[in-house]
């Protein structure tokens, strides 16, 4: 029988699993000792809180998604494949759901990439210049 080599996606999870203990405790620690806390979150601060954290929670249940769904290709067990499918149908049903709350909660609107390649063009020209004023001072 031949070794079957784990996804990306495989190791990706595997490696979440192991650091999620440490991280939440860290987090719990500094949750209840920080001095930060006691004043107004700044509007970064706010945007992390109430979209960020729940873009990348979504990242991680779809890893898993993704993940449910190699694993089921590979199935030919039926017993195993019919869970497998419960899994992946909940997992999708989930991502679909809280994408769309999410997408729906942000304030945002649509940048035309020809406005952002403007700008980002634009800062690399003021850095340029920056450069070789320092380099010429």
């Amino acid at each position: 029988m031949r070794t079957r080599i784990p996804p990306p996606s495989y190791r990706a999870a595997e490696d979440n699993l192991k650091h999620i203990p440490a991280a939440l405790e860290a987090e719990r620690k500094w949750a209840t000792t920080s001095e930060d806390l006691l004043r107004p979150a700044t509007g970064a601060e706010a945007f992390d809180s109430l979209a960020v954290r729940k873009f990348y929670n979504q990242l991680s249940v779809g890893m898993l998604w993704r993940l449910c769904r190699e694993e089921l290709a590979c199935s030919s067990d039926p017993e195993r494949s019919r869970t497998l499918s419960a899994i992946e149908l909940a997992l999708d049903e989930k991502l679909s759901r809280e994408c769309s709350a999410l997408e729906a909660d942000l304030n945002y609107r649509v940048v035309p990439i020809r406005d952002l390649v403007r700008v980002q063009l634009a800062s690399g020209l003021l850095f340029a210049g920056r450069i070789l004023e320092q380099d010429t001072a």
